[in-house]
């Protein structure tokens, strides 16, 4: 303030840069829903370990029967409900709700390893393995 008045405000807003998520899902299990698939469930990283906004959840899985040559593999895709819709992407993924996904079309009798990863704009987290279903 001056003796003519009070000037301008003056304000600047800044977001940081995302980067890859530092920290991954915890409590991953998976329970067999039939003969050919299996639900996969887990619960969402600390928000400390978002480092940005959760755009997807990415589920590979690989066979470890030694009787399947070539192995089995795939991926399955879960988006954050609240992403798809278009509102805040941060309230996706509540910390104490338990995400899971019912991974289907898989080959009766056999054995797999599946990988939970998240993913920001920028990148991937280190996976984290269920036992094998």
């Amino acid at each position: 303030r001056n003796d003519k008045g009070f000037g301008d405000i003056a304000m600047e807003t800044r977001m940081t840069d995302q980067s890859a998520p530092s920290a991954g899902i915890t409590n991953l299990s998976s329970l067999v829903t039939g003969s050919t698939s299996v639900n996969i469930s887990w619960l969402p990283p600390p928000r400390s370990g978002w480092n940005g906004l959760i755009t997807q959840y990415n589920i590979s899985y690989v066979s470890i029967d030694p009787r399947i040559d070539p192995s089995i593999n795939g991926l399955v895709v879960l988006y954050p409900v609240d992403f798809i819709n278009g509102n805040n992407p941060r309230t996706a993924s509540d910390p104490l709700k338990r995400e899971s996904i019912i991974v289907p079309d898989l080959e009766e009798f056999v054995s797999y390893l599946f990988t939970v990863t998240i993913e920001t704009i920028v990148g991937v987290n280190q996976p984290e393995d269920t036992p094998p279903a």
